[in-house]
């Protein structure tokens, strides 16, 4: 089973896939960019101008959004759609299942056991891995190196003992010391994808540094990027566990790792905070605040360690900005379900930022804002008061990515019932303010009230709550009125969430009149989302006509997999098979990962092993496999992605200039 160790030559570098950061935010195409595992799907640009802090270590700010360059409301849907959407369940169950937003957060990303469509083992590890194994063999391109390693990974081991760490971590392990870098730390990755505690104990020797790290990678020291890659594989195994004492290494691993890193990239640094979210540790045991002069528990001991140690980082100021940005993400992870009083000093350490007159960086309070939507909730609790306060106050004053990202936290907050009273009068009273906002808003900002307003009203209905008919008659006249793609989009996808499916004849409006891929792509998925089946033929009709308009594509096959559409699946394959462009190859292959089902498995399988196609279009299909036949509910990189704060990216976090980070990963 195990491929030959490839030979120590020379390479070309990993795939250049094409930057569809269309393809979930803007629906147009960005310039290509190489990428790992085959297809890059990651969200677009995202800093507005000058909201980078010079020589922070990430990479130089792109303009790539609509209306300001980069502060749009489509950045914030293209990181933390995957949970709204929730397209596995939808494609496997042949239509649209019900949806949450928070079930991330738990461990309930497994796919469900029932589904009709889904894979079955027997094919899965009897012919769709050995496929992909037999891909690795006779020294293959990086291209379809890194796309069959990240394949294998997602699909897992088959059923073995408990503790086995199966017969695919050796296989995985073999390219660590790969010639080429993007081979080498998709490799590292991978074994975090797979998912087994073994992995846990070669991600931290390569994350250390250590001897034994090195010796992985026959090298003198572990390059950063494969560092930074093994941190966030950890992340992910610490998630996976049932083990108490694999998250208590992996948390004491990756402490040790941020604490000693000496880069001036930050990578490192980064990698380990947003790793550590996800392993939280339970509690230290009482509930009372510490005393004054106890000394710091250390962040592998408790619950109450981790959080303290992501408030240090938050407020030293000896830390770059773009560091101390991803601290209110740790926060936000491990306080949710936390004792009281622990829950409420996070609550007061992410309100002080946005105090007015605080002036911290504007990275800084973007992660704040952004996490307070996480964290607090709609009662009469002082702590979540002074935060729906903050909240406010930001949308006000705030500068103007903290404004945007203040209104979606603060409905995201007014829906969210509390333990105490309260919540009901705080739903009305911001449900009001939202569609006074709403009545006057400019162009820019419309958009991004209306996404707020949507959010409200389908987390107040999910939790027992109607949804207001004056919220959804706003919402559709703002679909009715729009002028720009940014608007129509926006307004199309409030509608979708909460839902309405009523506006299925309005957003089949939208979809033939206007001829913006930006718009079309986001109307396309609003369809799917509200169950649009008169929207199947019309959907089926862009998919056909979108071959080389690769964001359309991708978000018209998104429709059609919520909708339980499956008959576009040849005509993708035999367009994949002709196409030669990077871009329409990534977006073809990303919608076959989309709508694909156990019917797309053997002509994906058939394409794999074609050798008369481009070693690209062979790539593209393990990519499509791995995505059909994923042991997960929700794509590994959500746990990164959802609330991640996209203001302060790294290089191996995102990078839309060359689709090289974790999140830009298909």
């Amino acid at each position: 089973m195990t491929p030959p160790r490839p030979r120590r030559r020379s390479v070309p570098c990993a795939l250049a896939a094409a930057a569809l950061s269309g393809a979930l935010l803007l629906g147009a195409l960005a310039s290509p960019a190489r990428a790992h595992g085959g297809v890059y799907r990651g969200p677009g640009a995202t800093i507005p101008p000058g909201g980078a802090t010079p020589g922070s270590g990430g990479p130089t700010p792109t303009v790539g959004g609509a209306a300001t360059g980069g502060d749009s409301w489509a950045t914030w849907w293209g990181f933390n759609r995957e949970p709204y959407l929730d397209l596995r369940a939808a494609v496997r169950a042949g239509g649209t299942v019900s949806r949450s937003s928070d079930f991330y957060l738990g461990s309930g990303e497994r796919a469900p056991e029932d589904v009709r469509l889904a894979p079955p083992a027997e094919l899965l590890h009897g012919r769709v891995v050995p496929a992909l194994l037999a891909a690795l063999r006779d020294e293959p391109t990086p291209d379809l190196v890194t796309a069959a390693l990240v394949a294998l990974a997602r699909i897992g081991d088959a059923p073995g003992p408990p503790g086995d760490a199966g017969p695919l971590e050796p296989v995985l392990a073999r390219y660590l010391d790969h010639p080429n870098q993007e081979v080498a730390e998709t490799a590292a990755l991978a074994l975090g994808i797979l998912q087994g505690d073994a992995q846990a104990f070669v991600l931290s020797d390569l994350l250390g540094d250590t001897a034994a790290g090195r010796e992985r990678v026959r090298g003198e020291s572990v390059p950063a990027r494969t560092r930074a890659f093994a941190a966030y594989g950890l992340g992910l195994v610490a998630h996976r566990t049932d083990r108490e004492d694999v998250r208590r290494f992996a948390v004491q691993r990756l402490v040790r790792a941020f604490q000693s890193d000496p880069g001036t990239q930050h990578d490192v640094r980064v990698a380990c905070l947003l790793a550590m979210a996800c392993a939280p540790l339970p509690p230290r045991g009482d509930d009372g605040p510490p005393a004054p002069d106890a000394p710091a528990p250390h962040p592998a001991s408790s619950l109450d360690g981790q959080v303290g140690f992501a408030l240090s980082v938050l407020f030293d100021e000896q830390q770059p900005a773009v560091v101390r940005a991803h601290a209110p993400f740790v926060l936000g992870r491990l306080a949710r379900e936390a004792p009281v009083s622990l829950r409420a000093r996070a609550l007061a350490a992410l309100v002080a930022p946005l105090q007015r007159g605080a002036r911290y960086p504007v990275e800084v309070e973007h992660g704040c804002a952004q996490t307070l939507g996480v964290l607090a909730d709609a009662d009469s609790d002082p702590p979540d008061r002074a935060a729906r306060a903050a909240l406010r106050s930001a949308v006000s004053t705030g500068r103007l990515p903290v404004r945007h990202e203040a209104l979606l936290a603060l409905a995201r907050v007014s829906s969210r019932p509390g333990s105490g009273a309260g919540s009901t009068e705080t739903l009305r009273e911001t449900r009001a303010y939202l569609l006074e906002r709403l009545s006057d808003a400019t162009t820019l900002t419309r958009p991004w009230v209306a996404l707020a307003l949507g959010l409200l009203e389908r987390d107040a209905d999910r939790h027992g709550s109607d949804a207001s008919p004056d919220a959804v008659r706003a919402l559709r006249t703002v679909l009715a009125e729009a002028r720009t793609p940014d608007v129509v989009g926006g307004a199309a996808v409030a509608l979708a969430l909460v839902p309405d499916p009523a506006a299925a004849p309005l957003l089949l409006e939208q979809l033939e009149a206007r001829s913006e891929d930006v718009a079309r792509g986001h109307v396309a998925v609003a369809l799917g989302l509200v169950g649009a089946r008169s929207a199947l033929d019309p959907l089926r009709d862009v998919v056909r006509g979108a071959r080389h308009r690769p964001g359309l594509l991708r978000d018209a096959a998104t429709g059609l997999g919520l909708l339980g559409a499956k008959d576009v699946v040849p005509e993708l394959v035999a367009m994949l098979r002709r196409s030669e462009s990077l871009a329409t190859q990534a977006a073809l292959a990303a919608a076959l990962g989309t709508i694909g089902d156990v019917r797309s498995v053997e002509p994906l399988l058939d394409l794999l092993a074609d050798e008369t196609v481009t070693a690209r279009a062979r790539a593209f299909a393990a990519a499509a496999l791995g995505v059909v036949g994923s042991k997960d509910r929700l794509p590994w990189s959500t746990r990164y992605a959802q609330d991640v704060n996209y203001l302060a990216p790294t290089a191996t976090l995102h990078d839309p200039g060359s689709g090289r980070g974790v999140l830009d990963l298909f």
